[in-house]
């Protein structure tokens, strides 16, 4: 079975290939048609907001020390579920 999803990826790879081949051809006969498209940057991916931006933002790195207070309260948090869980199970009893 390995072999024939082996085999079934070769021609989907090989599909993919032929369509790829196929739009970039098709883009080029837009470009003929309307040569100011030509200096215009053509993106996939994600789309910009009015202002320009992108869905992600930049954050400023974090300290040390607060990185360490982030990592006490998730520990705190975890222990709290933890024990919570286990008072649920013992009740079960």
């Amino acid at each position: 079975m390995a072999r024939r999803m082996s085999s079934l990826k070769q021609f989907a790879i090989v599909g993919a290939r032929q369509r790829l081949h196929e739009l970039q051809a098709e883009m080029l006969d837009v470009v003929r048609q309307f040569p100011a498209l030509k200096n215009e940057r053509i993106t996939f991916g994600r789309r910009r907001r009015a202002n320009g931006a992108t869905g992600t933002r930049k954050r400023k790195p974090l300290s040390p020390a607060q990185r360490k207070a982030i990592g006490e309260r998730v520990r705190k948090m975890w222990a709290e579920k933890r024990k919570a869980k286990a008072a649920k199970a013992k009740g079960k009893e």
